[in-house]
């Protein structure tokens, strides 16, 4: 059977529409969980099927796909406003094949699990999960499956649909299938296996922009540990931001700030009726950038001329109110 792409897959979430019901999961499908120890929200567990795991472990080398199962008004009815903000905010991915193995192509065995690791520093990979025999992972497995359909009360079958997303569930966090009571079944463990926690911080949104699309990203490792012995796979990372975009990319690079020069294209120069001069350019990183002239072009001829700037919605502009005679040469450049 030829593979479904990871971009075809995301075409097929946004393509999906229904009546709110309750969702529909099932083993090997990627659980996105947020929890909170704090009003509002420390009651309910935000579950989000994010779809099978087959289209995160066939995806592309170098891909980067924004998930668009999530939505952020659902955050912001669940735990606030602030929800980006909060350090008692923690989010993670989970998902188990259960007692069978997968559909996907390839597929993946018994007992096999996907869960995440929070990185540290975005764009820096976390030590890898260690894999097991299929016995020595069923605990954790079982716990997890414990999530899906609607055999346990609190599982994710067992919810409506949210109005904001036909994959989004409002979970009672007492209830026995529940993220929160499958997480916490042995103290200091994540679903009976993972220690710490397979939870990221919900206020770890770094100042810094990313080299994906210039925002800040907090970060999750996505591990495949499958039954055997060694490290798990790493299979990418998953980045949230702070207005609620998840993004799923095979290159975890991505989400780390960019490296080296930042190629910012040609800007745009107009002479005003003034005789000043605008230059303008657009879809800019965040960050501080200098308007530099020279009226030559050699080497040691550029000079700022200009305080520097920071983009506001991605737009600089600059103007020189005493452009040079007969002409004048300008380029942007980032600051320090």
């Amino acid at each position: 059977m030829k593979p479904v792409s990871f971009l075809a897959f995301v075409s097929t979430i946004l393509s999906l529409s229904g009546p709110v019901r309750a969702i529909p999961a099932a083993v090997g499908d990627l659980i996105l969980g947020f929890r909170a120890t704090d009003a509002p929200g420390a009651d309910t567990n935000l579950e989000v099927n994010l779809g099978p795991a087959s289209a995160f472990y066939t995806a592309a080398a170098g891909s980067t796909s924004v998930l668009t199962r999530l939505a952020v008004q659902d955050l912001i009815d669940t735990y606030g406003s602030n929800w980006n903000t909060r350090a008692d905010l923690t989010w993670g991915v989970v998902g188990t094949t259960g007692t069978s193995s997968t559909t996907g192509t390839p597929p993946a065995p018994a007992r096999t699990i996907w869960a995440s690791s929070p990185q540290l520093t975005p764009g820096t990979a976390t030590t890898p999960w260690t894999r097991a025999s299929a016995a020595g992972l069923q605990n954790a497995s079982g716990a997890i499956a414990t999530m899906y359909g609607s055999s346990s009360l609190g599982s994710i079958g067992n919810f409506p649909a949210t109005a904001n997303s036909a994959f989004t569930s409002k979970v009672n966090a007492s209830n026995a299938g529940s993220w929160a009571v499958q997480e916490d079944l042995v103290a200091g463990q994540s679903f009976r296996r993972f220690t710490p926690t397979v939870r990221q911080t919900g206020n770890t949104f770094p100042a810094e922009g990313s080299a994906y699309d210039g925002t800040g990203y907090s970060v999750l490792d996505l591990y495949d540990i499958r039954p055997g012995s060694g490290d798990a796979v790493r299979l990418g990372g998953i980045g949230l931001n702070s207005a609620g975009k998840l993004v799923f990319s095979t290159d975890i690079s991505r989400f780390a700030p960019p490296g080296g020069p930042v190629e910012l294209g040609i800007p745009s120069i107009t002479l005003n009726a003034n005789q000043s001069i605008t230059v303008g350019l657009t879809s800019v990183p965040p960050g501080s950038y200098i308007l530099e002239r020279s009226t030559q072009l050699s080497a040691g001829s550029w000079a700022d001329i200009l305080t520097p700037q920071s983009p506001v919605d991605g737009v600089l502009s600059f103007t020189d109110s005493n452009p040079p005679q007969p002409r004048g040469y300008y380029r942007i450049k980032a600051g320090n």
